[in-house]
Order: C-alpha cells, then sequence, then structure tokens
C-alpha cells in the first residue's frame, strides 16, 4: 500500500528546497547549470520519495537515467533526462 510517511514527507521537503533554490538562481539570472543541477536534485529527490511511498527498493545511485534496473522492471516510468543534458549544455 502506498502511504505517506514522515521519511516520504521529509523528501518531499527537501525536493521542494531544491526547487525553490532553482527559482531564486533563475530569478537572479545566474548559471543554467547551477539551476539545472538543483532542478535535478529536486526530481531525484522526489523520484526516491515515490519509491519509498510505493515501499518499492530505493537506489544508491544518482543515476536516473535507467530506473527500471533498480527493481521497478519494465513497469516503472521512464525518466528523460536528454533535455536537462542539453538544457545544461547550452549555458
Amino acid at each position: 500500500m502506498a502511504e505517506l510517511t514522515p521519511l516520504v514527507e521529509a523528501w518531499i521537503r527537501y525536493a521542494e528546497d531544491d526547487w525553490q533554490d532553482s527559482q531564486i538562481l533563475a530569478s537572479a539570472g545566474r548559471n543554467g547549470r547551477s539551476i539545472c543541477f538543483h532542478v535535478q536534485q529536486c526530481i531525484e529527490k522526489l523520484f526516491k520519495a515515490e519509491l519509498m511511498r510505493m515501499a518499492l527498493p530505493v537506489p544508491k545511485t544518482h543515476n536516473l537515467k535507467h530506473p527500471e534496473r533498480h527493481g521497478g522492471g519494465s513497469t516503472r516510468p521512464k525518466i528523460g533526462v536528454g533535455a536537462m543534458d542539453e538544457a545544461a549544455s547550452e549555458s
């Protein structure tokens, strides 16, 4: 059963902090790579929070290009990081 535990809520708050940091940097016209870093951190934390909520194993990795390799099987959603890679290379 999917459950919003205190640990899941904490990971969501951490993700919100990273999102807020990315917005502050963007509004200040800061380096695009720094903005992308915080957005990536936000996505990673939300992904891990969702795995925890669904009682699935949480990978000890920063590689989200192939989440299906971490216990989700072929039914796991594919996360396209190509756009983020492209955005980082443009800045």
